[in-house]
């Protein structure tokens, strides 16, 4: 699945769970809010990356490294910026939404 089709396919506004004992979190995918978002943290990231967009930011891990799509293979990948490395941990977008165990978090409101 392209992040194309994910922002086209998908509509959360968090989705948090665990993914093969791995705590990730997505970023929202919200219609025509998460888009701008999206737009504004790939700006960064591409900075960030000397001006390159071989990875796409989707997310974190819990410990705070990046959950990345590759553009080329489609794989999801942590990087870990510091040390310039990167781990394959799903072999596409669609197989890591598919078995993520969603975390459900539910609020009471009171009056």
């Amino acid at each position: 699945m392209s992040i194309k089709a994910y922002y086209n396919c998908y509509w959360f506004l968090e989705l948090a769970g665990n993914y093969n004992g791995y705590d990730l979190v997505l970023n929202p995918v919200i219609p025509g809010i998460a888009l701008k978002d999206f737009k504004h943290e790939t700006g960064i990231y591409k900075e960030a990356h000397n001006d390159q967009l071989f990875n796409i930011p989707i997310g974190i891990k819990a410990n705070g490294l990046l959950l990345v799509v590759d553009n080329k293979s489609g794989e999801v990948k942590l990087e870990d910026y510091e040390r310039n490395s990167f781990e394959i941990i799903s072999e596409n977008l669609s197989k890591l939404i598919e078995d993520l165990q969603v975390c459900l978090k539910i609020v009471f409101l009171l009056k």
